[in-house]
């Protein structure tokens, strides 16, 4: 049987004058074929959107529903993203964008690809947009994940480097308050139990929370941190290093 070169439009299942059931299926051309049995192989979508019409009980899915998930891939000649499989953008929109990235052992080393996978209703918006359309929204936002760090006045660079010979004690009174009235939370003083996470963005949040109850102890209740006065940090024979105060320490 040669190819039709048509689609489906409607297909019912009919009686002949001889009670022989049979079915009969319409083309989109006008092309009308019957036959005694038939096998469907269209999605539940195509069934729910009534692309194809038949009667009851074809379309009967039990409570079934086709989800909509859409994968946009882009291609770079470098890579300039994160080196983990997996990565999340925190957009105030939801569902703008969770990021992959094959570009790592395991995967497609070298291949400068990376996608974001949108699902349901956002899925659907994408969907009805050029592609030149989802290109420019795409790299919007790949833009604001990377941007130029240097020439952003918010950030005036992309990392806190400890200098040749900077070690634990220089760090602690780098980040030790001034006047008891200052207290510095920003990723250069955040400490951590592990060199490697010092002056990472999650560990100047987490000096934040804790920075943030020091002054308002200190408003709230002075008297149970002036019992901390005399608890300095020791930095005794770091020339050119002056201990300004312990981080508890409140101002009289």
């Amino acid at each position: 049987m040669s190819p039709l070169r048509s689609t489906l439009q409607r297909f019912d299942l009919s009686n002949s004058a001889l009670l022989r059931l049979f079915y009969r299926f319409t083309l989109t051309d006008g092309t009308n074929i019957s036959a005694d049995y038939a096998i469907t192989t269209f999605s539940l979508g195509v069934l729910q959107n009534d692309d194809v019409r038949a009667g009851p009980p074809y379309l009967e899915t039990g409570g079934m529903a086709m989800g909509t998930y859409t994968k946009i891939f882009l291609q770079f000649e470098d890579k300039f993203w994160f080196d983990t499989q997996f990565a999340l953008y925190a957009d105030r929109e939801r569902g703008r964008y969770p990021w992959q990235g094959l570009d790592i052992q395991g995967f497609l080393p070298g291949s400068g690809i990376v996608f974001a996978t949108v699902t349901r209703d956002f899925s659907e918006r994408i969907d009805a947009m050029t592609d030149a359309e989802v290109q420019a929204e795409i790299l919007e936002v790949l833009q604001t994940m990377f941007p130029r760090w240097f020439s952003d006045p918010l950030y005036r660079d992309s990392f806190s480097n400890w200098p040749s010979g900077f070690v634990s004690p220089h760090h602690a009174n780098v980040r030790a308050n001034v006047g008891q009235r200052l207290w510095f939370s920003d990723e250069g003083r955040a400490e951590s139990t592990s060199v490697s996470f010092i002056a990472r963005t999650s560990q100047a949040w987490k000096l934040a929370q804790e920075s943030q109850m020091h002054p308002y102890g200190c408003v709230r209740k002075p008297a149970l941190h002036e019992r901390h006065a005399l608890r300095y940090l020791s930095a005794e024979g770091l020339s050119g290093f002056a201990v300004l105060g312990h981080p508890r320490v409140c101002a009289k």
